[in-house]
């Protein structure tokens, strides 16, 4: 242990000399660790990745809906796209005439309606789409 006293006559000559010799045998080494491992270089480390599990989730309704690439209004093929609405309750106004595709979407309980590009223009018109066949 260095004491005041010993700091003053600690000589830069000295320092240089004999490093080694100032610290005291029951000094423990320091080393940096970070969570149990050292930071220095490990060069016999064997490095283990582990794979990945890989999880196959199903595939969501709208997807399948869209992969059948079918008007779920009049079974068309060609152009087909989705028609959203906001909210379920939007298709549920009582007192008013519902069109062919809002009894679908509300059947379904779904937001979207996989469309060919006919009824869905007809959908945004206002005018009632082609009959829905099962």
């Amino acid at each position: 242990m260095i004491t005041t006293r010993d700091q003053r006559e600690y000589t830069l000559t000295r320092s240089h000399q004999a490093p080694d010799q100032h610290l005291q045998d029951e000094t423990i080494s320091l080393v940096a660790r970070f969570g149990g491992i050292p930071l220095q270089r490990q060069r016999m480390a064997a490095i283990i990745d582990r794979q990945p599990v890989r999880v196959d989730y199903p595939r969501k309704e709208l997807i399948k809906r869209l992969l059948a690439d079918t008007c779920e209004l009049c079974q068309r093929t060609d152009n087909i796209q989705v028609h959203h609405v906001r909210k379920l309750a939007d298709l549920a106004r009582p007192g008013q005439h519902q069109p062919v595709w809002m009894r679908a979407m509300a059947k379904r309980r779904r937001k979207s309606l996989v469309v060919c590009d006919a009824c869905h223009a007809h959908i945004h018109a206002g005018q009632s789409a082609a009959p829905l066949t099962q």
